[in-house]
């Protein structure tokens, strides 16, 4: 195992080699997003850059083959702002298997009005957040597939002042857009953080890393025409703001390490060395409210319910729930009007519960011994799951998880990535157990 004493120091300007992986930048077309994308392609990986905007992304790729001869870069569309476009958007990665993804991608606005998304939501809550959020259910089977995966999440230094509204994610009492862009990226950093929890818990080789990049101006950013240009006059009067921010080129940095570095671990945050601001690379003590998993945890499913994923495992309870229901109803029915009929409709319900709560049971078991030591397995199922209800909390705190359509039989045989018709999850407030075995 690889630690920080049997590797040589980290040096930003001599990356190790990276042959034969492979990555994917979200944003990777423009601003920080850019210079993530050029520094990986060094090492000799390919690199995916995913953005919105299909022409600006391909004369980002063009840029980075310029500059680095042989560069394995590539583009594809992704539009985190539309959720519904998110696996076809996967799909169009055509690969096998992902080794690492850095969320990057961002939507700042700097004044009013309010603005929202296609699916309803506030448009930064809705990109920065929810949108990463669903993409990594999606990528999660090509992560899985990797001998050890990594999802980066790009945070900021404005987040570290900030607080989750619980009550208010979405900006509608109380619209600011300046701190509606830094609670959108404490969102994103909870996520990363709650994520790399659940991964740990079930064994998963995937891990979750957070960075931020401390503080950027684009006069300090070396120009990469058409990506950024930069002008001596613009350069010249940023002169003295260099001792304190940098250029994007070097607020790339923490993100680049936390991909590359394999002394990083899962859920550590990696920012700048000089009051978090500039400088070379080094790991964060995590912030004091990011260590909050109760805000963490309902994040999480608040980030479930706004995005729509579920499981037909949920349905099932809900299912057998109303059965339970109607029969309770019959039932005392009967005995108040000595009802035969009655009777006999409480107890099929009952029945009916009884064979969906077997169907349940039966099908969670079979998942869980068709591949129970392949950890990529456990993570694509794990991250299926329902969330717990009070009823049902003791016996579904198992971290094996119930996905039952047949798209998922390649990550439950262990067989690799898992194709998209695997439902992303729906997920548990509660904590999940340590791994055993």
């Amino acid at each position: 195992m690889s630690s920080a004493s049997s590797t040589p120091p980290w040096n930003v300007r001599r990356l190790p080699r990276a042959d034969g992986r492979v990555f994917l930048v979200t944003g990777g077309n423009a601003g920080i997003g850019y210079f993530v994308a050029e520094q990986l392609s060094a090492t000799g990986a390919t690199v995916v850059l995913a953005g919105r905007n299909p022409a600006k992304a391909e004369a980002a790729t063009a840029v980075i083959r310029e500059r680095v001869p042989g560069a394995r870069v590539r583009a594809v569309r992704l539009d985190l702002a539309d959720l519904p476009s998110l696996g076809t958007a996967v799909e169009s990665l055509e690969v096998e298997r992902l080794d690492a993804v850095v969320h990057n991608a961002g939507v700042a606005l700097d004044d009013p009005p309010r603005r929202e998304t296609g699916d309803g939501h506030e448009l930064m809550f809705g990109t920065n957040h929810l949108g990463h959020f669903a993409l990594t259910h999606w990528l999660m089977p090509l992560l899985s597939a990797a001998p050890a995966a990594r999802v980066v999440t790009m945070g900021s230094f404005a987040a570290k002042s900030e607080r989750l509204d619980l009550h208010d994610l979405q900006s509608r009492r109380d619209y600011r857009p300046k701190r509606t862009y830094a609670r959108s990226k404490l969102a994103q950093m909870y996520f990363g953080v709650e994520l790399d929890r659940r991964l740990r818990a079930v064994g998963s080789p995937v891990t979750s890393v957070m960075v931020h990049p401390g503080g950027a101006l684009d006069s300090l950013t070396p120009s990469r025409p058409p990506v950024h240009v930069r002008t001596t006059g613009a350069r010249l009067s940023a002169a003295p703001a260099a001792l304190l921010v940098q250029g994007k080129h070097a607020v790339a940095w923490p993100a680049v390490r936390a991909v590359l570095d394999p002394a990083v671990r899962g859920g550590q945050l990696w920012g700048p060395r000089a009051f978090g601001l500039r400088g070379e690379p080094r790991q964060e003590p995590m912030w004091n409210h990011l260590a909050d998993t109760s805000v963490a945890a309902r994040l999480w499913d608040a980030s479930c319910d706004l995005t729509g994923v579920s499981s037909p495992e949920a349905l099932a309870w809900l299912l057998a729930t109303l059965f339970g229901a109607g029969a309770l109803v019959a039932l005392r029915r009967s005995e108040r009007d000595r009802g035969e009929a009655w009777s006999l409709l409480g107890l099929a319900g009952l029945a009916l519960q009884n064979v969906t709560f077997a169907g349940v049971i039966a099908t969670r078991l079979a998942l869980t011994s068709t591949a129970p030591h392949d950890p990529s397995a456990t993570t694509a199922l794990w991250l299926c799951t329902m969330r717990c209800s009070p009823s049902t909390e003791p016996f579904w705190r198992s971290p094996s998880s119930a996905c039952p359509s047949a798209a998922c039989a390649p990550a439950r045989s262990g067989r690799g990535t898992a194709p998209w018709g695997c439902s992303p999850p729906h997920c548990s407030s509660v904590p999940p157990p340590s791994p055993t075995g």
